[in-house]
C-alpha cells in the first residue's frame, strides 16, 4: 500500500517543472531508453541543466558524464532512472541522499511481479517518506510537461509548447494508454498541459497529480484512465 504522505505544490513542481535533470543510465546506444529521453529533450529545446550518469563513459554525444549519482550536485530537481530493476533501489537511495526532488522510474518488475518486487517497491516508498522525495512509478512511461516543454519519457515525443493556453491534463495509471490518448488529442488539435503516467504508484498517484492540476492555470480539463483509486476519500 502507498503511504498517506502528501506532497506540496513545490515538491510536485520539482518533478513536473524541473530546471535540472539527471539521466541515470545514460547511453549512446540509439535504442536505449535514456537515448530516447535525451532526444526528446533536444527536440523540445529544454534549456535547463542536464546531467548524464554513466560509470563507463566520459561523455555521450558531446555531453560530459559523471560516474555515479553520488557525484551529482546537490538538489537536482528530477532524476530519470533508465536502468534495469536490479539497480533501481540503490539509485533511489543515492538520489535521496543527494537531495534530488523527484525520481521517475521506468523499470518494471516490482509489486506487479511478486513478493520480492513488492518488498523493493515498499523500500522505495519508505525512502520517499523519509527524505520527502516524490517518486513517479515504477513501471511507468514518465511524464510530459507540454506547457514548458519538458518531455521526460522514452516515448518519441514531438511537442509544441502551449504557453498562454488552457489544455487537457492526462493522468493515467497505464503508460501506454496515456501515450495513445496524447496522440489522439494532438491529432484533433486539442491542447495538452500535462501527460503523467503513474505506473505502480509506489509513493505518488493520480490523487496527488489530480490535486495539483486542479490548481494549475494551464489546465482546463482533466482526462483520467484509472483502474483503482488507492485513496478514494481524497
Amino acid at each position: 500500500m502507498r503511504s498517506d504522505q502528501r506532497y506540496s505544490t513545490a515538491a510536485i513542481d520539482r518533478l513536473l517543472r524541473p530546471r535540472s535533470i539527471a539521466v541515470v543510465g545514460a547511453s549512446a546506444a540509439p535504442n536505449a531508453l535514456s537515448a530516447s529521453v535525451l532526444a526528446n529533450l533536444d527536440r523540445a529545446k529544454f534549456n535547463g541543466t542536464v546531467h548524464l550518469v554513466n560509470p563507463n563513459r566520459a561523455e555521450i554525444g558531446g555531453r560530459p558524464c559523471i560516474a555515479s549519482v553520488d557525484k551529482l550536485p546537490d538538489s537536482v530537481d528530477c532524476a530519470v532512472l533508465a536502468i534495469p530493476r536490479a539497480g533501481v533501489l540503490d539509485a533511489v537511495i543515492a538520489c535521496a541522499k543527494r537531495g534530488v526532488g523527484g525520481v521517475i522510474i521506468f523499470s518494471a518488475g516490482f509489486a506487479e511481479a511478486g513478493a520480492e518486487g513488492r518488498a523493493e517497491q515498499d523500500r522505495i516508498r519508505d525512502i520517499s517518506a523519509k527524505y520527502g522525495m516524490i517518486v513517479e512509478g515504477p513501471n511507468c512511461l514518465g511524464m510530459v510537461n507540454y506547457v514548458e516543454g519538458v518531455p521526460l519519457t522514452f516515448v518519441t515525443t514531438e511537442l509544441k509548447r502551449s504557453i498562454g493556453t488552457e489544455g487537457i491534463a492526462i493522468l493515467s495509471q497505464s503508460g501506454a494508454m496515456a501515450a495513445v490518448l496524447s496522440v489522439s488529442l494532438i491529432h484533433r488539435a486539442l491542447e495538452i498541459s500535462f501527460s503523467i503516467s503513474t505506473g505502480n504508484e509506489a509513493t505518488s498517484g493520480v490523487e496527488d497529480f489530480l490535486e495539483y492540476v486542479i490548481g494549475d492555470p494551464h489546465t482546463k480539463v482533466v482526462a483520467m484512465i484509472v483502474e483503482q483509486f488507492r485513496q478514494p476519500a481524497r
